[in-house]
């Protein structure tokens, strides 16, 4: 069953103040309550609620809510540890058929639980043995240490398997789990035919995010325009902007390139919002490797004189006089 949207933090950096405006939000503030709604999600998965029902933790910083998340997981391991290493040491020794006929008949909340009891070899063995519906619902309740432990064994022709499966079902937040786990092609695998939109929503519950540069620079560039394009579709750009924190400057880089060859109204929001965010110093990184033609594209009317103004703006806080004077060349 797809997990529920995600409930919006209340007390928006963009809402208007009384008496005026407000100061457009960081996107550092964009950032951090982006995170926090999705480990308040993820806390809510590992409680079996809806994420609404968390939503008094909406302004806690996401690295609080890992850290309860994780000792939830092991608080809730930690109830049936005994029984489940017991019942894990009799798997460990029946014929992998009878394992998988067992582990069926206990559900796959319970498989789940068993199978990060089990040593990790036993455990791959097993999962060979399961139907690929059952081993996809298993993997719902598989937590992290589970995933760590067992998933980066297995067969990755089942893993790209059940990645879709849990893909055509809509579970982007265990998807999240699964790709900081397995080998990047694996993760690019499942991905390769994913609607542009799950597959953005896909990388922001990433658990770990240093794994998003690697995925970024092998991801076909046709998907990554996809996904842009996708933004200007569903109005998410500030999630693409978000995202692109993750990545190192090469993968800004390909963003902001691939930016360039979609039409100008796509081209038009995604600076929009750069602008409204303050997000320069973000944009920043990347344009050094981004082409003359690709930057003289991006800094076109509607969007791109003002673009222009704030990324040079951006450069000159910084001391880079460099880039500042490149922009100031390549300007149509």
């Amino acid at each position: 069953m797809p997990e529920p949207e995600v409930p919006e933090t209340p007390g928006d950096p963009g809402a208007a103040a009384p008496g005026g405006p407000a100061a457009p939000p960081a996107l550092g503030d964009v950032a951090a309550r982006l995170a926090t709604r999705a480990e308040v999600a993820k806390l809510a998965h590992e409680l079996d609620l809806a994420p609404d029902e968390l939503a008094f933790l909406a302004d806690e910083p996401a690295d609080a809510l890992r850290a309860l998340r994780t000792d939830v997981a092991t608080s809730l391991a930690a109830r049936h540890e005994a029984r489940l290493r017991r019942v894990a040491g009799l798997a460990g020794v029946l014929p992998p058929g009878l394992a998988a006929r067992a582990a069926q008949q206990a559900g796959p909340v319970v498989g789940a639980r068993v199978a990060s009891a089990l040593d990790p070899d036993d455990a791959v063995r097993l999962a060979g043995r399961l139907p690929l519906d059952f081993l996809a619902e298993l993997t719902l309740s598989l937590d992290t240490a589970g995933v760590e432990r067992v998933v980066p064994g297995l067969d990755p022709a089942l893993v790209t398997a059940v990645g879709r499966r849990l893909l055509e079902e809509g579970e982007h937040l265990v998807l999240g789990r699964l790709v900081s786990a397995v080998p990047p092609e694996a993760a690019l695998a499942v991905v390769e035919h994913a609607d542009p939109a799950a597959l953005l929503q896909v990388a922001l519950l990433v658990d770990d995010r240093s794994v998003l540069p690697g995925l970024v620079r092998e991801l076909p560039v046709d998907a990554l325009r996809a996904v842009l394009a996708a933004c200007h579709d569903h109005g998410t750009e500030t999630d693409a902007l978000t995202l692109l924190t993750a990545l190192d400057a090469p993968g800004r880089g390909r963003v902001l390139t691939c930016l360039a060859s979609l039409p100008a109204e796509h081209r038009a929001g995604f600076l929009t919002v750069a602008a409204e965010l303050g997000a320069w110093s973000e944009v920043l990184p990347g344009l050094a490797h981004v082409d003359d033609a690709a930057l003289g594209t991006l800094l076109e009317p509607p969007a791109g004189p003002a673009a222009l103004a704030g990324v040079s703006a951006a450069a000159r806080a910084v001391g880079d006089t460099a880039t500042a004077a490149r922009l100031d060349a390549v300007a149509p």
